[in-house]
């Protein structure tokens, strides 16, 4: 394979990633840019795996060929048709205009090859891991895990499988491949990214929210007499996003919030609390617990965050030429017949 076709080839990855992993919609939490990280493939995004890499063909499967209901094999793992017609149907049907189910066969056998180089690596991922990434997503209102999964064809235990082996990818590829960035590297990423260091004016709050005024004035009363506001919000607020952590949205910077929210929270000082307030959510009581004014970008406290950044982008491209090297020493075996291409290999 020549670097002509190796730069084709890395091109034609990124534009699949781009194509394959559609942002979501606005999800709730009043956040007016906030990226809601579901579904498998969108998982397997977050944890910086290489997806929807298509190698063999550029041909659709027309229908359900095979060699005895097997699409493929990779070192004698076999690949059945019933699983790739199966997983192909879980994809949601806006997303099917991004992946074919050869680019799903292609996906399955180097997920499938990932696999077994973590297994011979002792790769293990626990329960809790699992359980970790779920709790870091947000997920959109009045949507559980449960009703998510369901939306995506799976049962709770088959996408906590699935995140568990994206875990297990994401652990042998930090292993295996050197990320070492230079201090030199990321002064330079500095320097060509200063406005993106730089702390903008922001706060560390909480909200109550209601669906209507009258709930919202008693409340207000409660927390005025001393009530605690926690524990209100975590029984009393109908955002499913942060009740359950008394109301905390964490730390956000202006422009964040509905302008209506931002107004009103960016005028309190630690400890103070808001009237209620109305937003196209319903009323809000808003309370700041911290607030960090405006500083110039500074290189020493953006060193671990910017070395973070450097690593993931050297990862990526390191982990499109591994992904090569084991498809092209591995034993694959391709039984999907196509219109055009009877004899698909992984480099053109």
């Amino acid at each position: 394979m020549d670097e002509n076709t190796n730069t084709e080839k890395k091109e034609e990855i990124n534009n699949i990633e781009k194509k394959t992993v559609p942002k979501s919609n606005e999800s709730f939490s009043i956040k007016k840019k906030h990226l809601v990280v579901i579904g498998i493939v969108l998982l397997i995004a977050v944890v910086g795996v290489v997806i929807g890499m298509s190698f063999s063909s550029k041909n659709e499967v027309t229908g359900a060929f095979g060699k005895n209901g097997i699409a493929a094999e990779v070192n004698n793992e076999k690949i059945t048709m019933e699983y790739l017609n199966t997983e192909y149907e879980k994809i949601p049907v806006q997303q099917r205009t991004f992946v074919s189910r050869m680019q799903l066969l292609n996906q399955t056998i180097i997920n499938t090859l990932l696999l077994q180089e973590a297994k011979k690596s002792k790769i293990e991922v626990s329960d809790q891991d699992v359980q970790d990434l779920i709790d870091s997503i947000q997920l959109p209102e009045g949507q559980t895990l449960e009703s998510i999964a369901q939306m995506q064809g799976f049962s709770v235990q088959e996408l906590k499988n699935k995140i568990k082996e994206q875990l297990k990818i994401q652990k042998l590829l930090n292993q295996t491949l050197a990320t070492d960035v230079t201090d030199s590297e990321i002064e330079e990423y500095f320097n060509n990214n200063t406005d993106a260091f730089k702390q903008k004016l922001s706060v560390n709050a909480s909200h109550i929210l209601v669906n209507n005024s009258k709930e919202a004035n008693d409340i207000y009363k409660q927390l005025s007499k001393g009530a605690n506001f926690e524990e209100l919000a975590k029984e009393k607020s109908i955002d499913p996003g942060t009740k359950d952590n008394g109301g905390n949205l964490g730390v956000f910077p202006k422009g964040a919030m509905v302008k209506e929210f931002e107004d009103a929270a960016f005028v309190l000082k630690p400890g103070e609390m808001s009237k209620p307030i109305k937003t196209a959510y319903g009323f809000h009581i808003i309370k700041v617990l911290e607030r960090f004014e405006e500083e110039p970008a500074n290189l020493e406290k953006s060193k671990e965050q910017i070395k973070e950044i450097i690593k993931k982008d050297k990862l990526g491209d390191q982990a499109v030429n591994y992904i090569m090297k084991l498809y092209d020493s591995a034993n694959i075996e391709i039984y999907i017949k196509e219109e055009t291409e009877t004899n698909p290999s992984p480099v053109e």
